[in-house]
């Protein structure tokens, strides 16, 4: 595959949908089939067991869409920066937006969703920042 040059936008937001939004689908219909396998209906389980399926699987979706990237774009030393700032704040704007979703519909397991949250961040910038080099060839 040659790689080639995109603007920052693109590749930030390359970064989200291919990290981010096709990966809560996946790990969702995943997790929820192995519950219903194992017919378990505790809210209290589904939402903590939910957090930790959702936190383990983000640091292996995070490093699959940093491998796409450095595949798929050339990144120069310039852009990094840009790029790396410009996906932690859509990927933030889009978990703020699903903790306000979640105080409105599940109140009393917000901390699920809002130690999902940090710790979601955490691992996308720290494994963002570290797997997405500067390559500033076509190679």
């Amino acid at each position: 595959m040659k790689k080639r040059e995109s603007s920052n936008w693109n590749i930030a937001i390359t970064h989200i949908l291919t990290s981010w939004f096709a990966f809560p689908f996946l790990t969702t219909i995943s997790w929820y089939s192995i519950l219903s396998i194992m017919n378990i209906n505790s809210n209290l389980i589904n939402y903590s067991t939910m957090s930790i399926f959702y936190i383990l699987w983000m640091y292996f979706w995070t490093i699959y869409s940093t491998n796409y990237i450095k595949k798929s774009y050339i990144i120069k030393t310039e852009n990094k920066g840009k790029i790396l700032q410009l996906s932690e704040i859509l990927f933030t704007l889009c978990w703020l937006w699903i903790l306000y979703r979640a105080s409105l519909d599940n109140s009393e397991y917000i901390i699920f969703t809002f130690i999902t949250f940090f710790l979601s961040i955490l691992i996308f910038s720290k494994t963002s920042r570290k797997h997405i080099k500067e390559n500033n060839s076509e190679k």
